[in-house]
């Protein structure tokens, strides 16, 4: 037999001992709130007017704070910090205080704290939370101020562009702020030593000082541009709009052994500079006159960033370079493709507007239904590289093979999705007329499959409220599909089978349903097909009662039939 446990009673004398131990706990943790307190006003002299001007800013940035309470304690907040705001810029708290002043005040309360850190922008610039003043001023400030900023960099471009914190800044001023002249004479400093103190207004590219300059002197530029570049490369400063611009321009300029010197270093940063114009052509120059060593880089540091490239509106165009220009077929449909038709990425792609370009590009490359020729020729400029050893046409054929049997799957899991929006809905016509491998019939199945239901049908300014033949792109994508060429599968037969007759009768309400009948009676091959709308033939005095122009269509080509 076991014997019990008795449980421990505790004594009296260790009860009260941790009673008065939870009773000195929040006196200890105030005494050591105070002991910090004291320790700050000593370290810094400004503690005070630090905890006025915050209390002021947390009773000034909530919602329910009147503006009329908002715009007296901004003005009392300027009069506090007034004289004293080189001091406190530089804390994390209180530089919030005064760019809560700088976004919510008034002009005259920016000037004054303007004026007073006029002399000290660039160092300012350089501190981890004092830039942000300089940012604030940037977008709220007067364009005096402004310009005033911008002509503070002048001199000091290359030292600021280095800088993690001021690079940031100069990239805000450079890309939303300054106008075209003072871009130029921000970048010119980069295009010889003399810039940083003299500007010049007339050769304001570096193709125009190039053209004026000796043999030497442009190489002496170039090589000089080619060096600060690598630098700012190894700086991690590639991603700032202001390094695309530059390294474009040498790009244009630069002979062939230094171009293929830079694409080397750049090629596996690319990711970070696509969705800028100038970075996407830095990228697409890159593949185009980049060695086969170089592409096959490049192709690979694409990976798991192939659906964010397909969507931006500058980076789409990364991709079709190299479908247009990488021999290597297999690692294209290995890191591009595999990315590109991923069952977790298709549901946003084919919703977004340049994705679909990039699908498109797989199976129909410059074709003018989809590619607009000012496209074409900037994708044209690459043509004529030296490492393309294969004919294009092959290269296109490979892609087009390789691609088909995902699309056509894609339609067959999204049929709904690619019908929502017109630019999805013309590329499901694209992927079902120029597929050239795949199981073509069990997409067009789903895609019946969808408008396989009744009305109501009725007019509506709304076009999500409208059934789904009356929306104007689903009835020009089936349209488009009943016109398919005789070679490939009947979209009329497979449509009118997958719908229920009672659905297919209900489309004689509405006019575009039928003329959607009248294109499967003319398209239609098989014998079937046809008996399953001579029901149509008992629904004439229906028809006869319809205004519109398609019932009166319908109803003579089934008098005709008959």
């Amino acid at each position: 037999m076991t014997k019990a446990i008795k449980r421990r009673i505790p004594s009296t004398n260790e009860e009260s001992a941790k009673k008065k131990a939870k009773i000195q706990e929040p006196l200890r943790a105030k005494q050591q709130r105070d002991l910090r307190k004291q320790r700050r006003m000593k370290e810094n002299k400004f503690f005070e007017l630090s905890e006025k001007a915050k209390k002021m800013w947390e009773e000034m940035r909530r919602e329910d704070c009147p503006q009329s309470r908002k715009n007296e304690l901004i003005g009392n907040l300027t009069n506090l910090i007034k004289g004293k705001v080189r001091e406190i810029i530089r804390a994390h708290d209180t530089v919030r205080v005064i760019q809560c002043v700088v976004g919510h005040g008034k002009p005259e309360h920016r000037s004054v704290l303007f004026n007073e850190l006029r002399e000290d922008l660039i160092p300012l610039c350089k501190t981890k939370y004092a830039k942000h003043f300089v940012l604030k001023m940037l977008k709220y400030g007067s364009n005096e101020e402004k310009e005033f900023i911008i002509k503070s960099f002048y001199g000091r471009v290359k030292e600021i562009l280095k800088h993690s914190h001021a690079s940031q800044v100069l990239e805000y001023a450079y890309n939303d702020v300054a106008n075209a002249s003072q871009r130029s004479f921000l970048l010119q400093e980069y295009y010889g030593r003399e810039f940083a103190l003299f500007k010049d207004n007339d050769n304001t590219t570096l193709a125009k000082i190039l053209a004026s300059a000796a043999e030497e002197k442009r190489k002496k530029i170039l090589d000089e541009m080619k060096e600060e570049i690598i630098q700012l490369i190894n700086k991690g400063s590639i991603r700032h709009s202001i390094t695309h611009r530059l390294i474009r321009e040498y790009f244009t300029h630069a002979d062939k052994n230094s171009l293929g010197e830079l694409i080397s270093l750049v090629r596996e940063n690319l990711v970070e500079i696509v969705h800028t114009k100038d970075g996407s052509r830095v990228a697409c120059e890159s593949i185009w006159f980049g060695a086969p060593k170089d592409r096959k880089m490049i192709v690979k540091s694409f990976r798991k960033f192939v659906p964010k490239i397909a969507c931006e509106e500058q980076g789409h165009f990364i991709l079709l370079a190299v479908f247009d220009s990488v021999d290597d077929t297999k690692l294209i449909e290995k890191v591009i493709l595999s990315e590109l038709v991923a069952p977790e990425n298709v549901s946003s792609l084919i919703q977004d507007k340049y994705a679909v370009k990039v699908y498109q590009y797989l199976l129909s490359p410059r074709d003018s239904k989809f590619f607009h020729k000012d496209y074409v020729a900037k994708l044209s400029f690459g043509d004529l590289n030296p490492y393309s050893k294969k004919d294009q046409g092959i290269r296109w054929t490979e892609l087009r093979s390789a691609a088909s049997p995902y699309l056509l799957d894609m339609v067959k899991d999204h049929a709904g999705k690619f019908l929502d929006k017109p630019s999805s809905s013309l590329l499901l016509v694209d992927i079902l007329a120029n597929a050239s491998k795949g199981n073509r019939a069990e997409a067009m199945k789903a895609v019946a499959s969808h408008f396989n239901t009744k009305g109501p049908y009725h007019k509506s300014k709304n076009e999500d409220n409208l059934h789904i033949i009356e929306k104007p792109h689903c009835s020009f994508v089936l349209k488009k599909l009943f016109n398919l060429p005789k070679s490939k599968e009947s979209f009329a037969d497979i449509f009118c089978m997958n719908i229920d007759s009672s659905n297919l009768e209900s489309y004689i309400e509405c006019n575009r349903g039928c003329f959607l009948l009248l294109n499967i009676l003319e398209h239609s091959k098989d014998v079937e097909t046809k008996g399953k709308l001579t029901s149509l033939t008992s629904l004439r005095k229906k028809l006869k009662a319809q205004d519109f122009k398609g019932a009166k269509i319908l109803l003579d080509k089934i008098s005709k039939e008959d």
